[in-house]
């Protein structure tokens, strides 16, 4: 007999099955997401931010939504290029309609601070349950450090932080992880 949670979780899991990103990298491949992150943190080169932002920007446009995702990074911390949070803004609400959920993560942030959308926090909350139940796994087309990042950054929004779940998750994106992760770190001088 199947249960409650079992009929719900596997319309989602087709759901996930039917609309997969466009792009999965590896940590080898040489796309312009990938030489994106090496420039931004100086990962085996010379750290160069505003080179990072270009490949992130040329490879969202040509259907890269890890780049996308970096790129609304990027223009939220004004790291290689100007802050432009409206433009982060909707960058996050593009990618969060094509399924890449940890978006999700960003626009939570976004309207919990008001920085490119008005401010309302009880979709922001929505937006971190979000984050919360489609990154809990692997997603197709998804980083998995960005996903695991998205995950962690939710998690430690809750106003009842599960500590013990956050250092597993946290461990394991150290685990898989080639750069540096503000909310991993975080999380493990927590615990």
């Amino acid at each position: 007999m199947e249960t409650n949670s079992q009929q719900q979780a596997e319309p989602f899991a087709l759901q996930r099955e039917v609309t997969p990103s466009s792009v999965i990298p590896t940590l080898s491949d040489d796309s312009l997401y990938r030489k994106g992150v090496k420039l931004l943190y100086g990962i085996g080169v010379e750290r160069e931010p505003q080179r990072a932002v270009q490949y992130f920007r040329e490879g969202y446009e040509t259907g890269d939504l890890n780049a996308g995702y970096m790129l609304a990074i990027c223009l939220t911390s004004g790291d290689g290029t100007a802050r432009d949070f409206d433009e982060a803004f909707q960058i996050a609400s593009d990618l969060a309609n094509k399924n890449f959920y940890p978006a999700y993560y960003l626009m939570a942030d976004a309207y919990k601070s008001g920085k490119g959308v008005a401010m309302d926090p009880d979709k922001g909350e929505s937006c971190n349950d979000t984050v919360i139940k489609h990154c809990s796994d692997p997603l197709p087309g998804v980083d998995e450090s960005l996903r695991f990042e998205a995950l962690l950054a939710s998690m430690m929004s809750k106003k009842e932080v599960d500590l013990y779940a956050v250092g597993k998750v946290a461990q394991r994106n150290r685990e898989i992880s080639d750069r540096p992760q503000r909310h991993g770190l975080l999380a493990l001088f927590l615990l």
